[in-house]
């Protein structure tokens, strides 16, 4: 299922909402307004592509509490705080929180258009490495324990000889694991690997404690 592009906008302000979704709604994406935090939780899911424009205080929740609450249930849409006043201490906690910006109403609408493309082309990138990462993580799945940990040696960067060592096998059986691993991973060169590995950290992890479990049963 695909969900269209939408910019949520938390603000009990009726007037602020209808503002904000009439600037955005130029960039030609969906517009949704909430009232409250517990609208805008119960509307988010984390396949949702987008982004959220969050008041600082609404009827029933901070626009930090917003967040964090989103966070748990794994919505990580990346936020821009709006606030009708300046307040330095919650414009850090909110960067710390990972905001985009912080806009002071009356804000530019420059500005804030600006921020907004920023924010859903992050937005788009992250969902996109997302996917490719999960595909490699499928086929990493698809290795024995032993291979997962030749992988995971070759990501640090040894080569054949320290790792025979290190796992106390010949030279020979890990150049067997290294070719049953690119055919598995879809890699045609030891190059390709190591650029997979660069851009995918969490495909040469440690083994998982099955995997563990494996290699102690089969004795590698």
């Amino acid at each position: 299922m695909e969900f269209q592009t939408t910019v949520m906008v938390v603000d009990d302000e009726r007037d602020v909402c209808d503002c904000v979704a009439q600037v955005v709604g130029t960039l030609g994406v969906a517009v949704r307004c909430f009232a409250t935090g517990r609208e805008v939780l119960k509307f988010c899911t984390p396949d949702l592509p987008g982004c959220l424009l969050l008041d600082m205080q609404i009827t029933d929740m901070s626009g930090l509490e917003v967040r964090k609450q989103m966070v748990a249930q794994d919505c990580f849409q990346p936020f821009i705080m709006l606030s009708g006043r300046s307040d330095i201490a919650c414009a850090v906690e909110a960067m710390h929180l990972g905001a985009r910006d912080f806009l002071q109403k009356p804000f530019d609408r420059q500005r804030l258009l600006d921020r907004v493309q920023e924010a859903l082309a992050w937005d788009a990138a992250e969902r996109t490495r997302r996917v490719a990462e999960n595909e490699i993580l499928n086929r990493v799945s698809t290795l024995t324990a032993r291979e997962r940990q030749v992988l995971q040696l070759v990501g640090a960067g040894r080569i054949t000889k320290q790792i025979a060592r290190d796992l106390t096998i010949s030279p020979k059986t890990v150049e067997v694991h290294r070719s049953n691993i690119m055919r598995k991973m879809h890699v045609d060169s030891a190059a390709e690997l190591l650029h997979m590995i660069g851009r995918h950290p969490r495909v040469s992890g440690a083994p998982s404690d099955r995997a563990q479990a494996e290699l102690h049963a089969v004795g590698g």
